[in-house]
């Protein structure tokens, strides 16, 4: 008969991952193990361009909520860092008068992560975050792939676990209602891969 090995836990706490000198580098924390996020070039770019269609939107319907990239967000396993996240208004404020940078998953209303196919941190973003996440209780989770070509998939939480509502192509519009209503093309995400002058 065997016996099931015991799940360890790193020798790291959120403190040490709030601490850490600012060299450039970012971390998140996972199983109590500090991890670098090494993310390309265009990698960052399409997190931009998500984060600007996603903060239009907001300001456009007025809404009190915050639109962020990075935030810390606790989880069962640690402390995340998703690419763009949407923030309930009064919790964003909280933090920044309380100096916390870390947040409560049910503050946030959306979380997305933007993937490289193949990469090495695929895997975390398309199977230990859909769990993390949905666990936390965070509502809505996108997974936006960016090569060969730009989609997004759509996953809501029902019960404790997210379901695939909706994967958007290039070519097609996304189009969301909640937290707020936003409209766009995944295509828009990629534009910097035009030859135009």
């Amino acid at each position: 008969m065997s016996v099931a090995e015991p799940e360890t836990f790193g020798p790291y706490t959120a403190g040490d991952l709030i601490n850490l000198p600012e060299e450039g580098k970012r971390f998140e924390l996972v199983d109590g193990w500090l991890v670098e996020l090494s993310p390309s070039a265009p990698h960052n770019v399409v997190v931009q361009a998500v984060f600007r269609i996603v903060d239009r939107g907001a300001a456009r319907v007025g809404s009190d909520l915050f639109v962020t990239t990075e935030p810390d967000v606790a989880t069962v396993r640690g402390v995340r860092r998703p690419d763009v996240a949407i923030i309930d208004g009064a919790a964003a404020r909280t933090a920044a008068r309380l100096g916390r940078s870390t947040f409560h998953a049910p503050d946030l209303r959306l979380v997305v992560e933007v993937v490289l196919r193949g990469s090495g941190s695929e895997r975390e973003d398309r199977v230990r975050k859909l769990d993390e996440y949905a666990r936390a209780g965070i509502t809505e989770y996108w997974i936006v792939d960016f090569s060969p070509e730009a989609r997004v998939q759509i996953y809501q939480l029902v019960g404790d676990a997210y379901e695939l509502a909706e994967t958007v192509e290039e070519g097609q519009q996304l189009s969301a209602v909640e937290p707020f209503e936003v409209s766009f093309d995944p295509a828009e995400l990629v534009s910097w891969r035009r030859d135009d002058p």
